[in-house]
This record gives structure tokens, sequence and C-alpha cells, in this order.
């Protein structure tokens, strides 16, 4: 298992499927053949929108993507989203390390001299000083390192493949409450050096219809101004 690639499947509630503008679409074909058919592994989050998309990519009859050991879906809570199957990481340690980390990679871009956020740095010390926001925050964001760096925190995805409402793909792109929690994931891969492919950049889109043998459809951006902000 060791030897199999990796990568990230994940993205925002949001994500687009219409006939005009078919990402969920794009994201089912591309977890079916990465998946199902070369033998990838696929991390996500088990959420609404984009992480529903891949997943419904490994409906193969006959087969089973988590026997396989080729699909982990990581909860931030038990039961969400209707699931109560996945990886919910419950042992406070390890939970500590994948918040350090983030801290370590300099995830929160904040302006200088600001200080680390209390839903981070107070999270698994002090819990009950934080608000029923901060604690759910701190179990989505905590949540998106294991999609990237697994539940080890060692096995980094080879890649991020995603869609986001402003297409970021760097840390230097993220911004907290634009680009959603699919943000953290995205900052911390760009951190570690893992390349991030997101539909909502035009380069990418044709990158991956190519490689699924999908027609790309001519994206239209809105601009960031008028983006509505998403948290998690």
């Amino acid at each position: 298992m060791s030897s199999r690639r990796t990568f990230a499947g994940v993205g925002s509630q949001k994500t687009p499927n219409t006939p005009e503008m078919p990402i969920g679409d794009i994201m089912g074909k591309t977890a079916r053949v990465l998946v199902m058919e070369r033998g990838w592994v696929m991390t996500s989050g088990r959420a609404k929108g984009a992480d529903t998309f891949f997943e419904q990519g490994l409906i193969v009859p006959g087969r089973d993507a988590v026997m396989e050991g080729l699909f982990k879906g990581y909860l931030p809570k038990r039961p969400f989203n209707g699931h109560t199957d996945g990886i919910f990481i419950q042992n406070e340690d390890t939970l500590a390390r994948a918040r350090q980390i983030l801290i370590d990679n300099k995830v929160y871009n904040f302006k200088p001299n600001s200080k680390i956020p209390r839903f981070i740095a107070l999270e698994g010390k002090d819990r009950k000083k934080l608000s029923e926001q901060e604690i759910m925050l701190a179990d989505f964001h905590t949540r998106n390192v294991f999609q990237i760096l697994e539940e080890t925190l060692d096995k980094p995805v080879k890649m991020v493949v995603c869609w986001t409402p402003d297409g970021a793909t760097t840390i230097e792109e993220y911004q907290m409450g634009v680009t959603g929690g699919t943000g953290i994931a995205i900052a911390l891969a760009s951190a570690l050096g893992i390349q991030v492919f997101n539909l909502n950049r035009q380069d990418h889109l044709d990158r991956i219809c190519g490689f699924i043998g999908m027609e790309p459809p001519k994206l239209i951006l809105p601009e960031t101004a008028l983006l509505q902000p998403q948290l998690f």
C-alpha cells in the first residue's frame, strides 16, 4: 500500500455541476480514472459538493474502494453529512501534532505580529474556552491536515485536485473566509511542495480534462470581491 500514489480530491460545497459547467462530473471521472482504473488512493472529507462528486466516481458495480484500500474519507466529527463510516481521529497526541503542522507551516497567513487563531492555539489545551464556532473550525481545519498527510501524518499526497471560488493554488493565494476550508488543504500542500490543481483555473481544468478525456468548459471567473465567505 505504501507504494501506491495518493491524491486528495477536495473542494468547496459550492462546486458547480451544470450542463454548462460540469465540474462535479469532471471530479467524478477524475476519481474513477485515477482510483478505479489506475489504482491510486484518494483522500477526501465526505462533505457535500466537491467531496461527494469525487466519491461518486468510485461507485463501480462489484467493487468497494474502501475495502480495496483505495479511499480514505476523513471525518471532522461523527456522524458527518449523514456518514458514520470514515476515519475519525480522536487521539489527542495525533490531533496536537496535526495542529502543530498547521502552525509550523504558517498556514494562517495573517499580518505580522498577529496571533495564531484561538481555535487552533487553544483547541485540545482548554477546549471549554472555545465557542461552538471555534470548536467547529478547529475540527474541520485539523481534519484537512489528514487529507494531505493521512492519519499517520507522514504520508503526503502526490497532488491535490479541487475547486474553490477563487481558484487558489498556493499558500500565498489562500484567503481565509474566501477560499473556504479547502484553503487549509491547499495552503498546507503548497507549503509542503505538493502540486495543487484547481479546476477553477482554465489551465488546470484543461490539463485534467485532457487526462480523463473530457472536453473542458470555458470558465467565467467571478470577481473575488463578490465571493461569499466560506469558513469550512
